[in-house]
Parts: C-alpha cells; structure tokens; sequence
C-alpha cells in the first residue's frame, strides 16, 4: 500500500559507512516489536520555484543528498548527519565556466547526552562552532526542508546552548508510523482538527480556521497520519504538502517521499523535495 501525508520529518542524523561493519541484520517483526538501537536513511533534497505553467524556472539551491543515523548509546541517542552528495553550482570565470563547491561544513554530529554537538569540515578539521554567516545560510536552508532538525541542531549552535538529552523512541514516529499508535494518533489530530467533516477518496478531511485562513487536511482512518494539507486564504491556495509511505518493517507505514508547495509574493511557487530511501532499523552489536 502507498499512502501520502503531510507529517514533517523531525528526526537527525547519521554517521561513517565505517558504522556497517559493527551492524548486525534485524528481521521485520523485530523492528516492530523494539529489538533495534540504530535508525539510518539517505535524504535526497531539491528546491526550486515553478511559474504558473507548473514549469521549473529557477534551482533554489542545489540538490544535496545526506544521510541521517541515530544510533542509542548508554540511554541515549547519538545524530549524526553526514552530506553524502550535492550539485556543484557553475559560476562564469571570464569566458568560461567553473564549478564551485560551497559546502564546507559536512558532518553535523549530536551526542545526544546534552554535550555540544560536533561540527566537521570538508577538509576533516572540527570546529568548536559553527560561524556565524554559515549558521544563518544553513539553518534558513534546512528550517525550510527539515523543520525540526535545523531549530534543534542549528538553533542550539547560534545560542551557544548544548542540546537537550535524546532519550525514548517517540521521534520514530515522525519516519516509520507504527500500527499500535494508530489510535492515539487519530485521537490527537481529531482533539487538533475536530471530527472530519467528511471523506475524500477514502481519507477523512478535517477542516480548521485560523484567522482568514482555511485549513484542510486529509487523515488515513487506517493509519492514522496526515494525507496532505491545504492552506487557502480568499480561495487563493498558498501551501500545499503531502508525503509518500509505503509498507515496511511487517506491517508499519515508512516515509519514503515529502512534497511542498507554498505561494510566493512574485507570483511564483517555491516547491522542495525530500526523498528518503535505504531506511534501516538495525541491531548494532557493541564494540569493545
């Protein structure tokens, strides 16, 4: 089954490929039921404006592809988000061109025990912080695409603020839904949305307010999560996103696609993708 959902992604990061040689394989059921300390997938991201047509105008920033890890470690979880690829911009240099590459931050790491994170170069130097201007640039860039990572990971290193311990498995939720906490999830968004008020291709649509805006969103009665969202204001659509899940895991439902749409004051969309694939729940034997 594919369903599509608008449930944001709020979970870190990832680590080494040295991490696979201390993995041990997890069968299905497993997952399920909790016998797992490693959580990893690859996130592939794009964002660029579309005109009117539909028609691609403009590469908002380049594509760029990470990985995300979390692994648990004494009662709590280590982040790691390594950058696996990106687009090299071309740039005119007299008469010709040349690529440059503008990443030079490429690991973030959270220990996830409430000790600053870890900040890596592309030349492997590690910074005691972020600078300034490169914070500023990569948190506006991730607060657009991964909402919840760039205010815990980027906002702490602005303020100087070791994060808060990461402890318990709540933030699977936001990458694999699991069928047990199908109900309680139809009961918060019902105590958010009110009872839907009808049904559309088979998904329940909630309608809420706020202010001159009209909010509409589409529930999976079987899973419980979000089937896209609508904001309107004076019948003009301004936002509009919905996120791809297939079966995984047994019986869970995994985030493989995320799309968003919002209105631009040029008339234009901004429009980003975020793909997620090789998601892994792995059992990774402690080393010595």
């Amino acid at each position: 089954m594919r369903i599509a959902t608008a449930v944001l992604p709020r979970v870190f990061i990832v680590i080494s490929l040295f991490a696979l040689l201390f993995l041990a394989p997890l069968h299905a059921q497993d997952a399920v039921s909790g016998n797992w300390n490693r959580f990893s997938t690859d996130v592939a991201i794009e964002r660029y404006e579309v005109n009117s047509e539909g028609q691609k105008t403009l590469a908002m920033s380049p594509a760029m592809t990470y990985r995300l890890e979390k692994i648990e470690e004494r009662g709590h979880w280590r982040t790691v988000m390594t950058l696996l690829a990106a687009d090299r911009p071309v740039v005119r240099v007299g008469s010709g061109t040349r690529q440059i590459d503008p990443y030079s931050v490429t690991r973030l790491e959270d220990p996830g025990d409430g000790s600053p994170f870890q900040i890596t170069t592309a030349e492997g130097r590690k910074l005691a912080r972020m600078p300034t201007q490169a914070l500023e640039k990569g948190a506006a860039s991730l607060q657009a695409a991964l909402p919840g990572l760039s205010s815990l990971l980027l906002g702490n290193a602005s303020a100087r603020r070791a994060p808060a311990p990461t402890v318990g498995r709540d933030w699977l939720e936001g990458y694999v839904a699991t069928p047990g906490k199908a109900a309680a999830r139809l009961k918060k968004l019902e105590a958010q949305y009110g009872k839907p008020t009808s049904y559309y291709q088979g998904f329940a649509q909630h309608i809420a307010h706020a202010g001159p805006d009209r909010l509409e969103v589409l529930v999976d009665p079987q899973s419980g999560v979000i089937v896209g969202t609508n904001r309107s204001r004076n019948g003009v659509l301004l936002d509009h996103t919905t996120t791809h899940y297939v079966e995984g895991f047994g019986n869970a439902w995994v985030k493989s696609h995320f799309h968003a749409e919002s209105l631009m004051p040029n008339g234009k969309r901004a429009v980003t993708n975020i793909t997620y694939s090789n998601v892994t729940l792995d059992k990774r034997e402690n080393r010595q």
